[in-house]
């Protein structure tokens, strides 16, 4: 009996101890994720029409992780210096407030190459776009795209469609200048390219890909970093759900003729054939 005790006690003094270790690594966990660096900046308060001068009681100061800071939002320190200037975009409420939003304001950098990072080799390039591939030409700098490359591979009749580069910063629009005051609004709106951020590499890539194949872009949200796992198209399969590729794969087997019956009219052009010679 007393065997049975112990072995217990020390069943339950195991017990005691994992869930000890099990929160001790939950809670050290935790503090490793938690952001450690903060950066105060201007979202909407409600939503902004373009068009409307940035007013106080517009927008708020909101503290958020420096690490998810979108690389246009305003600071708290620099706010003072787009009260009263009209909104080129609109913005919706809680939404940040983009430096890229405003018309009059010069951009911290006065030149392209300083908003290029030289630790990390990055390179501008510009590609052209039309009211297609631009959305209406309603990309502002300071967006986020994802590019995509249609091309048809070599030995092959059939087009593929991929995602060539994922989540690239817009640096410029159309004609650039050291301040946008230099830039009329009619220039902005007749935009005909896009100027984008990218390392040396991928900036190598695109060149490539222009001369080979057809270039799309998509919008996506300035927050959003992740990098999205989308397979290739390669066929017109690939555009259908499970669902509808096996009712076009049985549509396909119904329209194909039997073997037996395949065979038959194989006998009779034989036949037919051998007529003919005879004759």
């Amino acid at each position: 009996m007393e065997r049975k005790q112990k072995n217990l006690i020390t069943i339950v003094l195991f017990g005691v101890l994992a869930l000890i270790l099990n929160r001790w690594y939950l809670e050290s966990e935790r503090r490793d994720m938690q952001p450690t660096e903060f950066e105060r900046v201007a979202v909407a308060k409600k939503a902004i029409k373009a068009g409307t001068p940035l007013r106080p009681e517009d927008y708020a100061v909101r503290k958020i992780p420096k690490q998810y800071k979108p690389q246009l939002a305003i600071s708290e320190k620099d706010i003072e210096r787009f009260r009263g200037q009209a909104l080129e975009v609109g913005v919706q409420a809680d939404d940040y407030i983009l430096a890229s939003y405003f018309s009059d304001i010069e951009m911290q950098g006065e030149t392209l190459s300083k908003q290029l990072s030289p630790s990390s080799g990055e390179r501008a390039i510009t590609i052209p776009v039309d009211q297609t591939n631009s959305l209406a030409r309603s990309i502002v700098r300071g967006d986020k795209i994802d590019i995509l490359l249609t091309f048809t591979p070599p030995r092959s009749s059939q087009k593929v469609s991929i995602v060539l580069l994922p989540n690239v910063t817009v640096i410029a629009t159309g004609t650039y200048a050291a301040s946008d005051r230099e830039v009329t609004m009619e220039e902005k709106v007749r935009y005909s390219t896009l100027t984008l951020k990218l390392s040396a590499r991928d900036a190598m890539r695109l060149n490539y890909a222009q001369q080979v194949g057809s270039i799309q872009v998509l919008l996506r949200n300035n927050s959003d970093n992740q990098i999205a796992s989308l397979p290739a198209i390669a066929g017109v399969i690939d555009l259908l759900t499970v669902e509808e590729r096996a009712q076009v794969e049985k549509a396909s087997k119904e329209s194909l003729p039997n073997e037996e019956a395949f065979k038959q009219q194989l006998n009779q052009l034989f036949e037919q054939q051998r007529q003919q010679h005879k004759d």
